[in-house]
C-alpha cells in the first residue's frame, strides 16, 4: 500500500481475503457471513489540520467510485489519536452509502460524532464522485458529481477541533449486517480551497440593498430542519434544484416541514415613520399546495398561511396573529384569522411581506394586498424566520416547494430620539474613563487599570 495508505479491517473486515488492487482501483469484495465487513483503507499519517476559524478556508476531499461495482461504503474523518480501524467510535465526520435494492439509486447519510444530520436517496451514478468540503466554520457540505450539495450539517459540540490532526477511511459498509457488500474505490484527492462565508444579518440591518437570506440550497448556520409532525424531515423533504421540496403524506398529524432561522435574520433598527423593509418569499406554484409564513419574537408569532382547498376548485390565505403555530388551523381550532380571503386553486409564486412603523404589509400574485397592525414590531428587536408545509386541516397531505428568501432594507429612517422635558434637572453623570490617561488610573500590561488611593 506504500507510506500513505495502510490496510483496513475491522468488524468482519479482512483486507488480504476480500480486497486486491486492479487497474488502479482498489475492489473489495466482500460475502455474506462477515458482520459489516469493514475492508478498506486508512492513511498512515496526518493528511490535515482543521482550518482556523477566522479564515475563508475550506478541506476539500473528493472520493471517486465505480458505482457499477459498489454497494456500500463508509468515508470517515477520524482525529489522529484515535485509531481510524474504528471509525464508528472514532470519527468526527462520517459519510455512510448503500445502494438499494432497485441498483439504481442509493441512502446517502451524513454523520457528525455519531449523530446523523442528513440523509436522502439519490441516483448511484450521481455518487461516482463525491466531494467533502470541511469549511473553517465548521459546516460541512456533501456535492454530488455534478457538484449539487446532496448533504450538510455543522459541528456543533465544543471538541477542540484545532488540538490534533486528520486522518481519512474509506472501507465497505453492509447495509445489514452479515450482507454482501462491495466497493470499487478509484481514487481520493485533497485541496484546500476557499469559500464565501455566510453574511451575519445583524450587521446590515442599518444599510439599504437586498440580501439573499436562503438560496434554496444551503442552511448554514442560519437556517434548520422544523418539523411538527408524525414523520421525518429526512423522509419527505430534500433540497433539489436550487430549492426546498417537501412532500407530507396523509396521516402525518399537523404535517408542518420546512426551515426556521437559528437566530433573528429581521432586525428593526431604523425603525423611523419611513421605514420600508420587504421580505420576498418565491415558490413553485406547481409542486405546492399548502404553506405558513411565521415572523416570531417572544413565543408571538405573525403569520400567513395559504392552503389549497380539497372540496373546491379554490385556495384560502389567512393571517394570524398567534403564539401557537400548529393550531391555526380549520380542524378544532380556537385561533381564528384575523384576515381571510379565497383565491385561486394555485399557489402563489411569490408573497411579500412588506414591514414598517404601521404594520405588516402581505401582497402576492395570488391575493389583493393586505395591510395588518402587529403590536410586536418594536425598534431594535429581532424576529425568527419560519416557512413550512400546512394542508387545509391536519393530516392532510401537502407539499410545498420553497426556492428563495430574499430580504431588502428599501428605506430605512432613524426613529426620533427622546426628548428631555422642560423643567426637569437631568440625573449627574460621573464619567470614570474617557479613553485618555488620567492622574485616577496607570496602564498595566496594555490596559489601563484604577489607582487605589
Amino acid at each position: 500500500m506504500g507510506k500513505t495508505w495502510l490496510e483496513l479491517a475491522w468488524a468482519g473486515g479482512d483486507f488480504p481475503k476480500f480486497a486486491q488492487l486492479k487497474d488502479k482501483t482498489l475492489v473489495v469484495d466482500v460475502p455474506e457471513g462477515n458482520s459489516w465487513g469493514k475492508t478498506g483503507i486508512r492513511s498512515a499519517n496526518t493528511l490535515f489540520q482543521f482550518p482556523e476559524y477566522s479564515t475563508n478556508k475550506a478541506v476539500q476531499l473528493k472520493f471517486g467510485i465505480d458505482p457499477q461495482q459498489t454497494t456500500g461504503f463508509v468515508y470517515a474523518i477520524i482525529p489522529d489519536n484515535w485509531d481510524a480501524n474504528k471509525e464508528w467510535r472514532s470519527h468526527i465526520i462520517r459519510l455512510q452509502v448503500n445502494k438499494e435494492d432497485n441498483g439504481e439509486t442509493a441512502t446517502a447519510s451524513l454523520w457528525i460524532e455519531k449523530k446523523k444530520l442528513m440523509s436522502g436517496s439519490f441516483p448511484m451514478e450521481q455518487l461516482s464522485e463525491i466531494v467533502v468540503n470541511i469549511q473553517s466554520d465548521k459546516v460541512v457540505l456533501v456535492k454530488n458529481r455534478n457538484h449539487n450539495i446532496i448533504l450538510q450539517g455543522k459541528i456543533t459540540s465544543n471538541t477542540n477541533l484545532y488540538r490534533y490532526g486528520y486522518k481519512v477511511s474509506a472501507m465497505t459498509h453492509a447495509k445489514e449486517e452479515n450482507s454482501a457488500v462491495k466497493l470499487a474505490l478509484k481514487s481520493i484527492e485533497m485541496q484546500d480551497i476557499n469559500y464565501q462565508k455566510e453574511n451575519d444579518f445583524s450587521l446590515i440591518s442599518s444599510k439599504t440593498g437586498k440580501t439573499v437570506l436562503f438560496d434554496g440550497e444551503l442552511f448554514g448556520h442560519n437556517w434548520q430542519q422544523y418539523v411538527k409532525a408524525k414523520t421525518e424531515f429526512d423522509t419527505v423533504a430534500k433540497l433539489e434544484n436550487g430549492a426546498l421540496r417537501v412532500d407530507v403524506p396523509a396521516e402525518s398529524s399537523y404535517a408542518n416541514v420546512g426551515i426556521e432561522s437559528t437566530q433573528p435574520l429581521i432586525w428593526l433598527d431604523q425603525f423611523g415613520k419611513a421605514t420600508r423593509r420587504e421580505l420576498v418569499f418565491d415558490f413553485i406554484p406547481e409542486l405546492t399546495s399548502g404553506f405558513a409564513i411565521a415572523l416570531s419574537i417572544k413565543k408571538q408569532n405573525f403569520i400567513l398561511k395559504w392552503f389549497k382547498n380539497h372540496e373546491s376548485d379554490s385556495g384560502t390565505v389567512q393571517v394570524y396573529l398567534s403564539d401557537n403555530m400548529q393550531l391555526i388551523n380549520t380542524y378544532h381550532s380556537t385561533y381564528k384569522p384575523v384576515w381571510e380571503l379565497q383565491t385561486s386553486t394555485l399557489s402563489p409564486h411569490q408573497v411579500k411581506f412588506l414591514i414598517s412603523p404601521n404594520g405588516i404589509t402581505v401582497s402576492s400574485d395570488a391575493f389583493p394586498t393586505h395591510t395588518q397592525q402587529w403590536e410586536r414590531l418594536y425598534e431594535h428587536a429581532g424576529y425568527n424566520i419560519r416557512v413550512f408545509s400546512f394542508p387545509e386541516t391536519p393530516n392532510k397531505p401537502v407539499q410545498m416547494a420553497l426556492k428563495k428568501i430574499t430580504l431588502e432594507n428599501k428605506v430605512l429612517q432613524s426613529a426620533k430620539k427622546p426628548r428631555f422635558k422642560q423643567g426637569v434637572e437631568a440625573l449627574p453623570v460621573n464619567v470614570f474613563f474617557n479613553g485618555t490617561q488620567h492622574e485616577s488610573w496607570d496602564i498595566n500590561l496594555g490596559i489601563y487599570r484604577k489607582v487605589q488611593k
